[in-house]
């Protein structure tokens, strides 16, 4: 069985409660869910006594004779004997089926998760399977040492490697405020498609910086979140976003290059300012406002689009963008800021 094969089924009886226990308290359970979050990466980097370790705290949170189980089979794997299943006559395809009423699965790795809500406080309402999973995880590159990070409740909450190359482990939901802030070591990120959100400062100062992908996952970047990556040349802003925070990108002067997708309405403040080396920017359909000093600075700026969507355009919007030539302001525009252009 493959490594995520096996974790997929670990994390989804791993929080089965049998009939003659008592239901865990969601204070438990929530430890319990973290604890099994941390096992699956360090089982992912290949360090199965890490792994065993969680899984047990986990067991000290919410103890039924299924963890107990598996814990068994990990130990005998760490061990190399053989489980019953791996010795069996090989088939075409090897399926756990279970019920319902008796899949417990916060993280959507498999299973069945229909278990009534009140009973499973992390269920989200996806019809995710085991198979769509394994798809999306099986091609996402190793993690870096899990030991660099400083994961809780499935956010990011500080990185504490030695930066270069870095991957977050899949997992993680959030990448927190000030995770990777002052990082000057780093010089790219590899974000899972896990994450669903970017905090404030999260990148600031990490000038070295040159290369990041976004997942379609995320749907908020915080403000600052890129403040200061002066040597980031470009950045593909995810379908989902809706709103691009405060100084988000300000000055990311080697930024030559940015894609804004139509899920966007608000440009923020000071989002692009500063970025000197932007030569050109289509600002999609949708955005209703441009934030005071969004692209101010930006002294590169030949030519922008600004769609009819728009209303409303900022304070300083634009000023001291001194290779700006020409501009069409469209008629939606009713609102234009003192010293805008």
């Amino acid at each position: 069985m493959k490594k995520r094969n096996i974790m997929a089924a670990m994390l989804a009886a791993a929080v089965v409660i049998s009939s003659a226990c008592s239901q865990p308290t969601t204070a438990d359970t929530q430890n319990a869910s973290s604890y099994i979050q941390l096992a699956e990466s360090y089982y992912n980097a290949g360090d199965i006594d890490k792994a065993i370790s969680e899984l047990e705290k986990a067991l000290e949170k919410v103890d039924s004779a299924e963890i107990r189980d598996l814990l068994a089979k990990y130990i005998n794997e760490r061990s190399g004997v053989k489980s019953e299943s791996s010795t069996a006559a090989p088939t075409a395809t090897t399926t756990t089926t279970t019920t319902a009423s008796e899949v417990f699965d916060p993280f959507g790795f498999g299973g069945t998760t229909t278990t009534p809500e009140e009973y499973n406080p992390y269920y989200t309402g996806s019809d995710t399977t085991s198979a769509e999973t394994e798809a999306t995880t099986t091609d996402y590159p190793p993690a870096s040492d899990i030991n660099d990070f400083n994961i809780k409740d499935g956010v990011l909450k500080k990185y504490k490697g030695k930066g270069g190359e870095v991957v977050i482990p899949w997992g993680v939901t959030s990448i927190g405020e000030y995770a990777f802030r002052n990082c000057s070591s780093l010089t790219s990120i590899t974000i899972p498609d896990s994450v669903t959100s970017i905090g404030n400062k999260a990148f600031a100062y990490c000038s070295k910086l040159t290369s990041i992908t976004i997942p379609d996952s995320v749907t908020s970047i915080g403000n600052n979140a890129f403040y200061h990556c002066s040597n980031l040349t470009s950045i593909t802003i995810p379908y989902g976003v809706t709103s691009i925070g405060y100084s988000a990108f300000y000055w990311c002067s080697s930024l030559t290059s940015i894609t804004i997708p139509d899920s966007v309405t608000n440009v923020g403040d000071y989002a692009f300012s500063s970025c000197s080396n932007l030569t050109s920017i289509t600002i999609p359909y949708g955005v209703t406002s441009i934030g005071g000093n969004a692209f101010s600075s930006c002294s590169r700026l030949t030519s922008i689009t600004i769609p009819d969507s728009v209303t409303s355009i900022g304070f300083a919007a634009f000023y001291n963008c001194s290779s700006l030539t020409s501009i069409t302001i469209p008629d939606s525009v009713t609102s234009i800021g003192f010293a805008a252009f």
